[in-house]
């Protein structure tokens, strides 16, 4: 058998993320921007949204071409921890035997 060498990787691997998105207009729009814009809905409305209801937002109200993922890992950045659904039990009943 030939001696074959193997060097370890010096890196992270995978490919870092770019820190901007893009607006239907094509400008860039940065993280930072995106990351005030989510504490704008999340505080501005009683209602607990998840990382999906918010990419929805985004998209309609501020155009911008962002994908659930990168707003799950935004709000994670921000410690936004997701809805928590409460589970109901529902208990049947038969009249009349």
């Amino acid at each position: 058998m030939k001696n074959k060498k193997v060097m370890k990787k010096t890196v992270s691997e995978g490919r870092p993320a770019p820190g901007y998105s893009y607006q239907a207009n094509g400008t860039k729009v940065p993280d930072e921007q995106i990351q005030e814009r989510l504490m704008e809905l999340i505080s501005s409305d009683g209602f607990a949204y998840g990382y999906r209801k918010l990419t929805v937002c985004l998209r309609r109200e501020y155009q911008l071409q962002i994908n659930k993922k990168k707003v799950y890992r935004l709000c994670k950045k921000l410690d936004n921890p997701a809805p928590t659904t409460t589970e109901t039990c529902c208990v049947s009943t038969k009249t009349g035997s």
